[in-house]
């Protein structure tokens, strides 16, 4: 058995085997840990690691696995001495990750990134111009983020004013969709185009009064945005209720009956979501009360549509018509199903047995759909229980299972 037996030599011979596999592990993983060690030192601010690491000539423009280098994460992070080292180790400043963006990009990311981080990148000759992936600068960043500051020293360093984003938005749209006051200033005092658009017609305006940027909205209108552009930003700032935007725009003369796309107005849009206050400034303002969007549509019949009653009511007070048609022959009253709002167009003097293109009447389309309490005030107030449809059909005849609107029915003296 003397075969088994380990000998010193062999003892010997083993421990240094496993010492060089040891050492060529070691060494296999050292510029990856060096790699790994730098990006994370940076992100951390971690001042003394980075300068051991530099020290022991580990690469300044390592990557991690997103492609960022620690240039990249020092600059999102805020750690200016970090950069400052970093820089002065000769890092690249225009290198970029997996997105397409840059050191000048990530310091442009968070509110918490110190001015100087940007100004030192700036020094080093960062790139403004460049893009990342969405096509979007750092004067993009600079701007929808809000940071005036920065915005200043991009475009004192010849940042495109014009460049757009994937989404055709410039910096001035995306700075002003978000309400950034001091960034629209800046942008227009340094020649923005106040007029750009998307493509789709969005402008810096119609983006700021979509989204009730009262202040913004006004230094736009100084700066002669067109205030009819299509879509209009009274249209967007009504559908919104956004009232203080609305009278900033009708003072500037924007077209209080502009349509839309699909024909409405400023003053459908307001009616539909109920928002009274600008329903009652477009009225005060000559809105057309009986305009027509593209399917024939008023706003009385969105806002009976959509239950509004105290609009319906105010509309009716500005002499809106209560038996116009749509292009289908529907009319406010056939579309209503409050009974509050039913009774209001009533009492406006409502046609209670109007009929649309296909013979159907009011009664019946509250049959349709089950509206028990709106057929009993149709019936009260003279509707015709056995009208019949161009196909013959009968408000009984249309209820289907609504068995209350069926008995209701019934009990009126309704026939199948």
């Amino acid at each position: 058995m003397d075969f088994l037996k380990v000998t010193p030599l062999q003892k010997h011979s083993s421990a240094i085997g496993i010492m060089v596999a040891f050492v060529c592990a070691l060494g296999g993983t050292s510029a990856g840990t060096q790699r790994d060690d730098m990006v994370l030192a940076a992100s951390k601010g971690d001042l003394p690691r980075i300068k051991a690491l530099l020290a022991a000539k580990a690469d300044v423009n390592a990557r991690n696995v997103h492609g960022r280098t620690a240039l990249m994460e020092a600059s999102h992070n805020g750690h200016l001495e970090v950069v400052q080292a970093l820089l002065d180790a000769r890092a690249d400043v225009n290198v970029k990750d997996s997105n397409g963006g840059t050191a000048l990009m990530a310091a442009l990311a968070l509110p918490s990134t110190p001015f100087e981080v940007v100004r030192a990148l700036l020094d080093a000759k960062a790139d403004v111009n460049a893009k990342d992936s969405n096509s979007k600068t750092a004067l993009m960043l600079a701007s929808g983020n809000g940071f005036s500051d920065e915005v200043r020293a991009l475009l004192d360093a010849n940042a495109d004013i014009e460049a757009s984003d994937c989404y055709r938005m410039t910096s001035l749209m995306l700075a002003a969709r978000h309400g950034h006051l001091e960034a629209v200033r800046a942008l227009l005092a340094a020649k923005a185009n106040v007029n750009a658009n998307d493509g789709h017609g969005y402008t810096a305006l119609t983006l700021a009064s979509e989204n009730g940027h009262e202040k913004v909205v006004r230094e736009l209108v100084a700066a002669k945005a067109n205030v009819n552009a299509d879509p209009t930003a009274l249209i967007l700032a009504s559908r919104n209720g956004h009232l203080e935007v609305v009278q900033v725009l009708l003072d500037a003369k924007a077209d209080v009956d502009a349509r839309g796309g699909d024909g409405a107005t400023s003053l459908m849009e307001a009616s539909e979501d109920g928002h009274q206050k600008t329903v009652r400034a477009l009225i005060a303002a000559g809105a057309d009360v009986n305009a027509r969007a593209g399917d024939g549509g008023t706003a009385l019949m969105v806002a009976s549509a959509a239950g509004q009653l105290k609009v319906v009511q105010m509309l009716i007070t500005a002499r809106a018509d209560v038996n116009a048609k749509m292009n289908n022959g529907i009319t406010a009253l056939m579309r209503a199903s409050l009974v509050e709002v039913v009774r209001a167009l009533l009492d406006a003097k409502a046609d209670v047995n109007a009929k649309e293109k296909g013979g159907y009447t009011a009664l019946m389309y509250a049959s349709l759909y089950g509206y028990v309490d709106v057929a009993r005030m149709l019936l009260a107030n003279g509707a015709e229980v056995n009208a019949r449809s161009n196909d013959g059909k009968t408000a009984l005849g249309v209820t289907g299972e609504h068995f209350k609107a069926r008995a209701v029915l019934l009990k009126a003296g309704a026939k199948p």
